[in-house]
């Protein structure tokens, strides 16, 4: 079946790497130019944690495996999201030294 609207599936995407260095708030550019609706965050190494999946527009947070709570930061806006919280860097995706990956769909 045909999409009556195909344009309306267009979306940015972008993937950005970063290393922890332990601030809380850590500002992260996502480069899409509007409020990210997704965010997956994901750990290279050499971090305990397992994915993160952040859905922006219902204000909520999963972790894979599901027994794993993230640490919630600051609220993503048009220009960064946001990592690293004192109570765990390392839920909360900025524990110094680790890699991090993150795809951001707007």
């Amino acid at each position: 079946m045909p999409l009556s609207n195909p344009s309306a599936l267009q979306a940015k995407i972008t993937r950005i790497g970063w290393v922890g260095d332990s601030t809380v708030n850590r500002a992260i550019n996502h480069l899409l130019g509007s409020t990210p609706q997704v965010i997956f965050i994901i750990p290279v190494a050499p971090t305990i944690v397992a994915h993160a999946l952040i859905l922006v527009s219902r204000n909520t947070s999963y972790m894979f495996p599901a027994n794993e709570a993230r640490i919630a930061t600051q609220t993503p806006d048009t220009n960064s999201f946001y990592v690293g919280d004192a109570a765990d860097y390392d839920k909360s995706a900025n524990l110094t030294g680790a890699s991090y990956v993150a795809y951001c769909f707007g």
